[in-house]
């Protein structure tokens, strides 16, 4: 019974075979219909640059031999006194201390110029400068900006590779950022950022109207002078201090502004002396002033006080030109020779009045 019923079966599983075998010969694709898919060949996928690391490691190499560390030593005097002595009348006491400074600094051009921040050098009898590459060699300084936090150094080598410059005008809020310098010593490092704002001022106490580009990117001591560079490895501004009150917030000035400062020290700058802050418009209304540069100290003995200006005074006009810009109306006392005579438009207790002034040479 069993012989009889798979001799009737065979015959039919035979012709499915075959009619399976004709169908398979006929549409071959059906032999891979019920495979695995492939696994997609990602080393063929198109390079869109978000899959792959972002490096900067070329705009430092370009930028690194650029900048310099410094070494500075010498005496800060932290406090005068005067007491009377019965033999030799009114003495000062001055109270002194040995400091060494570390810091950076910028080589602009190929003749040595370096751009460094000031306060590395005040009252620093002996600087010297180490290149990346380790070499030694003294400096000697040209001169400097106190109110700027500026000094242009001249470095006694040759072959010294200058740094490229960067409109830092045209820099944008957001932009990567690079910070190049020597932070407490350890040589040569680069810190990671973005450009948070622009034009900030009233961060200096020194000179309010300074502005500066504000980073995340970490400058600690020893950076103070060295580069800011753009992810080119262009000079956009000289790294100058960070303020740990506001959450470790970094300040730059823009390239823009200490190269001009840079040539004015260097060809020799026009100076009044006087510190003053800007009167904008939403202040000027507030408290019922005119727009213009709030005078706030007199260099003693400088043109302005040669004039009879006095802190409080409110200067208006340069040249009968109305100042709009601060910054720009400061920067044009600067390009002036010294002995241009100019004429001031002057705001002192509810009255106008003009005083001519003949522009001084910055002492250095």
């Amino acid at each position: 019974m069993r012989i009889t019923q798979l001799s009737s079966f065979a015959p039919s599983f035979l012709t499915g075979l075959l009619v399976a075998l004709m169908m398979l010969a006929v549409f071959p694709q059906l032999r891979t219909s019920h495979q695995t898919a492939p696994e997609p060949n990602h080393s063929r996928l198109p390079d869109d640059g978000l899959s792959s690391s972002i490096s900067y490691s070329e705009a430092v190499s370009k930028a690194g031999p650029s900048v310099v560390n410094i070494y500075a030593r010498g005496v800060k005097i932290l406090e005068k006194k005067q007491r009377w002595d019965p033999q030799f009348g009114t003495l000062t006491v001055v109270k002194k201390k040995p400091y060494e400074a570390l810091g950076s600094g910028v080589i602009m051009r190929e003749d040595g110029v370096i751009l460094t921040n000031y306060h590395l050098l005040a009252g620093a009898g002996d600087v010297a400068v180490m290149l990346n590459d380790g070499r030694e060699a003294p400096v000697s300084l040209i001169g400097i900006d106190v109110e700027a936090d500026l000094a242009v150094l001249k470095l006694e080598m040759q072959k010294v590779k200058p740094i490229e410059i960067a409109v830092s005008k045209k820099a944008m809020i957001g932009d990567v950022v690079l910070a190049i310098g020597n932070p407490h010593g350890v040589g040569q490092t680069v810190t990671h950022g973005i450009i948070s704002a622009k034009e900030v001022t009233d961060v200096n106490s020194k000179n309010p109207l300074q502005s500066y580009l504000q980073t995340d990117a970490a400058i600690n001591q020893g950076n103070s002078g060295g580069a800011l560079i753009d992810h080119r490895g262009r000079l956009l501004g000289i790294n100058t201090f960070i303020d740990r009150n506001l959450g470790s917030v970094s300040f730059a000035i823009p390239s823009d502004r200490a190269i001009q400062t840079m040539e004015e020290i260097l060809a020799g700058r026009g100076w009044l002396g006087f510190n003053a802050i800007s009167v904008a418009p939403q202040m000027a209304k507030k408290h019922n002033l005119p727009v213009g540069l709030l005078i706030r100290k007199i260099s003693p003995n400088g043109p302005a006080d040669v004039s009879k200006l006095v802190p409080g005074d409110i200067i208006t006009a340069i040249d009968q030109a109305p100042i709009v810009d601060p910054q720009t109306s400061m920067t044009h006392i600067a390009k002036s020779e010294p002995g241009t005579v100019i004429e001031l438009t002057v705001w002192r207790q509810g009255r106008f009045s003009r005083i001519t002034t003949e522009v001084g040479a910055r002492p250095n």
